[in-house]
């Protein structure tokens, strides 16, 4: 009786063993795959058929850790989970179809959203939105072919306008504003062609032009008399660096009481 027993596991171990990792006469891949890494812990376990990886793929770290979870579908499209090295901790979601990304892609930075993509046969379509860490929304970026392409626009975390940079196709070609969280822009100037171009203001806090840098095609035309000006300034804030104010009339006569 034992020795039936025996016999029976043997079968079942060997029958176990050798339905792993098997190829068929066209040498495609069929069945349950596990490919290990050198120190023993397994790469990857899924299952494939006529070569195509179907159902449930599970894909961990050099050290047993889960890496990422991909539930492929019909049509070669697959939805995958990717998680940081404590197997735990999202990193990233999405969608492919075959081996490039569709669909709309978020990733995380410690379980918290921190960008969302989105892209159309592996190519970047559509607004970029990156996320502080605390959740607030800190840039829009529009993309089109895969290049950015429109008004990108930068905030800082409590809300405010940082930025507005145009582009075209990838290069800065528009109206650039500097805001800073100001209800204006700080600076302001004209970019062609990934250049700048033309008069480029410079403004103080109270919104009134300070500077002005005239530019030719990304050529500084007035660096001298800016850098005159700089050189003025510097020189009057060193002459009244640490002298005390005299005192108004009205202060004098307080003062003599």
């Amino acid at each position: 009786m034992k020795r039936i027993f025996f016999l029976l596991v043997v079968s079942l171990l060997s029958s176990s063993v050798f339905s792993i990792n098997e190829v068929d006469s066209k040498g495609r891949k069929q069945g349950v795959w596990k490919k290990p890494y050198g120190n023993g812990y397994f790469m990857y376990e899924g299952e494939f058929k006529d070569g195509q990886p179907v159902g449930t793929f599970k894909r961990y770290y050099e050290n047993g850790v889960l890496k990422s979870i991909q539930q492929y579908g019909e049509n070669e499209t697959s939805a995958i989970v990717i998680y940081e090295n404590d197997g735990l901790t999202k990193a990233a979601q999405g969608a492919y179809i075959g081996k490039e990304k569709e669909g709309e892609w978020i990733y995380y930075v410690d379980g918290k959203v921190s960008l969302i993509e989105h892209y159309a046969k592996g190519v970047l379509v559509d607004t970029v939105k990156s996320f502080a860490k605390t959740g607030e929304l800190i840039e829009k970026t529009p993309y089109k072919n895969g290049k950015m392409d429109g008004l990108q626009s930068r905030y800082l975390e409590d809300g405010k306008l940082y930025s507005e940079s145009p582009f075209k196709m990838g290069v800065e070609d528009g109206v650039y504003k500097l805001y800073e969280g100001h209800d204006f822009p700080v600076i302001e100037g004209l970019y062609v062609g990934g250049k700048k171009h033309g008069n480029w203001l410079l403004k103080d806090d109270a919104g009134n032009v300070k500077d002005t840098m005239k530019y030719d095609m990304g050529v500084l035309l007035n660096r001298r008399e800016l850098i005159k000006e700089q050189a003025k300034e510097a020189d009057e804030y060193e002459k009244n660096e640490g002298k005390i104010p005299e005192p108004d009339q009205m202060s004098k006569e307080e003062l003599s009481k």
